[in-house]
């Protein structure tokens, strides 16, 4: 069930404190870092696709995380 093995991935990274905010921050960094490399490919759908995932992971209305998003569309 993708719901429940969501619910205990938020769950664990939640109990972790700040070292589960940190890998969140990592993967949604990474995620952004191949949309890069997609865009740079001129592959603007997986891009795109790319970008969807990260703000899922990015903590809601981080004001770093839409800098970099404008900085790599830019």
């Amino acid at each position: 069930d993708k719901q429940a093995l969501e619910r205990q991935l938020k769950l664990r990274l939640d109990k972790a404190g700040a070292m589960g905010a940190e890998l969140t921050d990592r993967r949604a960094r990474r995620k952004l870092v191949l949309a890069k490399a997609e865009f740079d490919r001129k592959n603007y759908g997986n891009g795109t696709s790319f970008i969807t995932e990260a703000e899922e992971l990015a903590p809601t209305g981080s004001p770093i995380f839409l800098t970099q998003v404008q900085q790599l569309i830019s």
